[in-house]
């Protein structure tokens, strides 16, 4: 029997959304340089948007080359021929050669809510004279190790991206040009007082200066896309290990059955932080993608009665004494849930399904209940027409003019087969 994945078919369990409780979602880290010495460089903090983040500082605290010696930093390029060290770059006066290494030592102060997992580092490869390097000369391979902990002297490592050649891109006249080296890495909660470290080693014998001209740190971001219905809008499942936010214009629901488990309520959780290990569904009127968050912050809102089943690893869920259904579509585009084929389904990371008792009813099917307004199959999602009025609509609430022979419609608040 082929395996099938519900990557493509499953509402929601690969829809995506964004906002966090702190106001950033990135601290990029910018320099501004008067002289050679470590102490004569500024570091300017700002969040995504290039905004000034408030209460956040950052400075270099040290420059470290092979040996752990002092290291200062090379002048600007006076190089009328492809320069490249300016007063807004570090490029440490060392010719790294084959296991060289140099180290650079930030200090960032007042943090708060951020759990990052992605390092972006502006690289220009170098001559000794500031010069940008050019296509001709040999690769130029590194390896860039990001390190952070709450003292300087106990550092854990966060990210490595190893034997990277930096020589790769290049302007018209064959000059190597800036360009982002981004590394992902390990979950990690900034402390208020935070040092990262990033170390730059040289994995080749070619030797070559390299410099930096930002440092930009990135929230755990989660993606997710909505889509489309015809009866609760735009829709998605979600769950993560971790407590994350969702942006305005989303909102966060539970989901309970009733007793026959014909029907599922689902009901608007107030605030826009989901609990981590917790199920839920995200619907907008008008999101069809957007970015979820890693936070700190809590949900003091109740989910103990909330029937749907976290999945932030992927994979076949399971759970004693359930039964299961996946959040999908009808062929009319109302989402319900469906009886799920666990033989034969896998989901993917951070999403989530509904789980009923299996001591009662397992209908194959499950329709929605919005805030205890029935929705798509069983019941129009417009309004309710008078007991006299003759006008027929779809299983979706839509009118219908001239029905098909045979065809299902809702008539007077009845399901009737047009003959």
């Amino acid at each position: 029997m082929k395996h099938s994945t519900f990557l493509a078919t499953a509402l929601g369990f690969f829809a995506s959304l964004s906002v966090a409780a702190s106001s950033y979602n990135e601290v990029q880290l910018t320099f501004t340089r008067t002289g050679t010495a470590v102490n004569t460089v500024t570091v300017s903090v700002a969040d995504e948007n290039g905004t000034a983040i408030d209460g956040v500082t950052a400075e270099l605290v040290s420059l470290k080359k092979t040996g752990e010696a002092d290291c200062t930093l090379m002048p600007n390029s006076t190089a009328q021929y492809k320069p490249g060290v300016d007063n807004s770059s570090l490029a440490p006066a060392y010719d790294n050669r084959q296991n060289g290494y140099m180290t650079f030592l930030f200090k960032i102060t007042g943090l708060s809510d951020f759990m990052w997992n992605k390092c972006t580092i502006g690289v220009l490869p170098v001559s000794s004279s500031g010069q940008k390097q050019s296509s001709a000369a040999n690769p130029r391979k590194f390896t860039f190790d990001v390190n952070c902990g709450s003292e300087s002297t106990s550092l854990s490592p966060v990210a490595t991206l190893a034997n990277e050649n930096i020589v790769t891109q290049f302007d018209a006249d064959n000059s190597a040009v800036w360009h982002d080296i981004s590394i992902n890495g390990t979950k990690t909660t900034a402390p208020a007082e935070m040092y990262l470290q990033v170390k730059i080693t040289k994995t080749d014998s070619q030797g070559c200066f390299v410099a930096i001209n930002k440092i930009k740190l990135s929230k755990v971001t989660y993606p997710v896309t909505l889509a489309e219905t015809s009866n609760v809008g735009n829709a998605a499942t979600f769950s993560a290990e971790e407590a994350t936010t969702v942006p305005n214009g989303v909102n966060i629901y539970k989901v309970v059955t009733s007793d026959d488990n014909t029907s599922a309520t689902l009901t608007q959780v107030e605030g826009n932080v989901i609990p981590a290990r917790q199920g839920v569904i995200l619907l907008s009127s008008t999101a069809a993608s957007a970015n979820l968050y890693a936070t700190t912050a809590g949900n003091t809102s109740d989910f103990s009665d909330n029937e749907l089943i976290a999945i932030p690893g992927g994979g076949t869920p399971t759970a004693e004494g359930k039964t299961l259904y996946v959040f999908t579509k009808n062929t009319e585009g109302a989402a319900l849930f469906k009886l799920l084929d666990t033989a034969n389904g896998e989901f993917a990371a951070n999403k989530a399904c509904l789980g009923i008792s299996t001591s009662g009813e397992t209908p194959a099917t499950i329709r929605m209940s919005l805030d205890g307004n029935l929705t798509g199959i069983g019941s129009v999602a417009t309004r309710q027409p008078a007991a006299d009025d003759n006008t027929l609509y779809d299983l979706t609430g839509r009118r219908l003019t001239k029905p098909a022979k045979g065809q299902i419609c809702i008539s007077s608040g009845r399901k009737i087969v047009v003959k």
